[in-house]
């Protein structure tokens, strides 16, 4: 229980550092890497509001790998949380947005 709370506030250290600098690749993975703990400690809403800036950061980097890896992640968390229907709709927002003229 105290090693989450002690890997949490790395994340969050890491996350104030590449924010600080200006690095978008490097604070979308410390994004991820906290979305992943605070789904851990069952804080889902938290987890979700984070992995979406991660997926944001990596959709506006245009990098459909890293974006359908958070992506698939955030489906995985709204299942969790017991969200059947909103993780039905994420995915098949995100899919569609693959089938659009110029999506790789």
């Amino acid at each position: 229980m105290f090693a989450q709370g002690e890997v949490e506030r790395h994340y969050r250290n890491a996350l104030g550092l590449a924010e600080g600098v200006g690095d978008e690749s490097a604070t979308a993975q410390a994004l991820e890497k906290l979305g992943g703990v605070l789904a851990t400690t069952v804080r889902y809403d938290e987890a979700l509001s984070v992995l979406e800036r991660a997926a944001d950061i990596h959709g506006a980097r245009n990098d459909p790998e890293a974006t359908g890896r958070v992506e698939a992640t955030i489906v995985r968390k709204l299942f969790r949380r017991g969200t059947p229907e909103e993780d039905t709709t994420r995915l098949s927002a995100h899919l569609g947005s693959l089938d659009r003229p110029g999506a790789s």
